[in-house]
């Protein structure tokens, strides 16, 4: 399984809104993590472990951001990450399962590189950290899109579940586009008479 293709899939079936550049950000963070984790491979560079759990934590703090801009419908600007799981721990929007391996993750990840200039990680732990990452990343990508898809549904009627809005707008455009040359066409042929 391709993890990062998973997270790929999921983010690009989000329909389109305020969200889209946090989500895109995010898998850019995974793909750079992964790369991170494949360098450490080919070359003898000590910190690329450590690169990945940074780049991971990027993954973590988008992740919840959106998460929360879209499936509690509140701004994440000044929030900070712990409030957001809190709030989410609380109001029970998400599967407990799923914010105790956010938390996990906070507690093993985040917190200590964030606080510990002098730690470093090793493969295994480099490995755990992006699959958990991306575990609960796709997870409440499907959860945001349902929010989405929800509330499309509920303010326009002939919004189609699994369709980007912005692939409906594009087809509002081309149909438009159209009726104007069709219009065009028939004034120019009524003007030839």
């Amino acid at each position: 399984m391709d993890i990062a293709e998973k997270l790929r899939s999921a983010v690009a079936e989000v329909p389109d809104g305020q969200h889209t550049a946090g989500l895109n950000a995010i898998v850019r963070h995974v793909e750079a993590a992964i790369g991170h984790y494949d360098r450490a491979h080919e070359a003898t560079d000590p910190d690329a472990f450590t690169d990945c759990i940074y780049r991971t934590n990027q993954v973590y703090e988008g992740s919840l951001k959106e998460a929360y801009r879209i499936i509690a419908d509140q701004d994440p600007a000044r929030k900070s990450l712990y409030d957001i799981e809190q709030a989410f721990d609380q109001d029970e929007k998400i599967r407990s399962r799923v914010i105790s391996q956010i938390n996990r993750y906070r507690t093993e990840y985040r917190n200590p590189s964030t606080h510990d200039y002098k730690l470093d990680f090793d493969e295994n732990e480099a490995l755990l950290a992006i699959l958990s990452v991306c575990g609960f990343a796709i997870l409440l990508a499907t959860q945001m899109k349902e929010r989405v898809e929800s509330e499309q549904l509920r303010n326009d009627p002939e919004f189609k579940p699994g369709t980007k809005i912005r692939q409906k707008s594009e087809n509002i455009g081309g149909f438009a586009e159209n009726l104007a040359l069709s219009i065009q066409r028939f004034l120019n042929r009524d003007a030839a008479k």
